[in-house]
């Protein structure tokens, strides 16, 4: 299953991984890749940021009903002061922002291209509805909440720079990840965190753990249910900065039909993924750079392969 993908070098994988009880059970790589190349998370570097947050939540540096701290909303009647990490976090801030690549003027452009404030950005958008009601995927919420997360662990003390490698990446031992900041020093945590797939991996199957790794609790008891709860303005098809496979309310049908319903994954552009899927313990990690197609439905067919041949796999108990 993995060698029949990597043949097809037009799809544009160049890391394919499977995961089965936290064990690599395949893997294969596109020549001039490997286990030790650090690859391009774009957006699944959205995750990320919102499983920081959760380690700061664990530290009881945040209580995701509280405003987070950002200056632009101080001024008295301003009617941002009523968001909430909860509402950043599943995309319904409210907040006007323009989310299209195709336009060199956009916002979100302006923000990775041109902006030495990314957060600033977000912080300074008009409020077009009020938060909790209207669910509009933004990268510049993303940059925000890195933004109010370094005011936020400074405010107790925390290192910002230092936190994700001691909170997340340390523990997991997951020693390629590499979070890029702006020019400000925030990370841009909408899309620029560089990892090894053995690594997203190691990411993947923490959420298989309710966020415990080696005895150690990481993130908070019931966190990963609280990202795969889906925002119903999103169709269902996304919770708390992860993206989820469930049927849309409006019959659209499952992002990768081939994989179970439960699944859930972070997910960035040109084809990276990293699913998780809980009742059969699997993590599968896709990396890559398609283009000219519409990436899941190039990624779907190979991920639904891997996931049969683990599954049709025999134990090595029986053999």
């Amino acid at each position: 299953a993995f060698d029949a993908a990597m043949a097809d070098t037009a799809a544009g994988h160049r890391a394919l991984l499977a995961m089965r009880g936290g064990e690599i059970v395949g893997e294969r790589y596109a020549e001039g890749f490997g286990p030790d190349t650090r690859m391009l998370s774009w957006s699944m570097a959205k995750s990320v940021t919102a499983d920081m947050v959760g380690a700061a939540v664990l530290r009881g540096v945040i209580d995701i009903d509280d405003a987070p701290p950002v200056p632009e909303w101080r001024e008295a009647g301003d009617p941002r002061q009523s968001i909430t990490w909860r509402d950043l976090l599943r995309m319904e801030s409210g907040l006007a922002f323009e989310e299209s690549y195709g336009a060199p003027t956009s916002d979100v452009n302006r923000m990775l291209f041109q902006s030495a404030d990314t957060g600033g950005v977000a912080a300074n958008q008009r409020a077009a509805a009020p938060p909790g009601e209207v669910w509009a995927y933004s990268s510049g919420t993303t940059n925000l909440i890195q933004r109010a997360l370094r005011t936020a662990l400074g405010e107790a003390g925390v290192d910002y720079h230092r936190f994700a490698q001691e909170a997340l990446f340390g523990p997991l031992d997951a020693t390629s990840a590499v979070l890029e900041p702006d020019a400000s020093g925030v990370f841009i945590g909408s899309s620029f965190l560089y990892a090894t797939a053995r690594d997203w991996a190691k990411l993947g199957q923490l959420h298989l753990q309710d966020g415990v790794w080696n005895g150690a609790r990481l993130l908070p008891e019931g966190w990963t249910d609280f990202v795969r709860d889906p925002v119903a303005g999103s169709d269902n098809e996304y919770g708390g900065h992860f993206w989820l496979n469930l049927d849309g309310l409006s019959g659209r049908g499952r992002r990768f039909p081939e994989l179970p319903a439960a699944a859930f994954m972070m997910s960035g552009h040109e084809g990276q993924y990293v699913i998780m899927i809980p009742e059969e313990d699997i993590v599968l990690v896709r990396l890559g750079q398609t283009r000219g197609a519409i990436p899941f439905e190039v990624a779907g067919p190979v991920l639904g392969a891997m996931r049969r041949a683990i599954i049709d796999a025999p134990d090595a108990d029986d053999e």
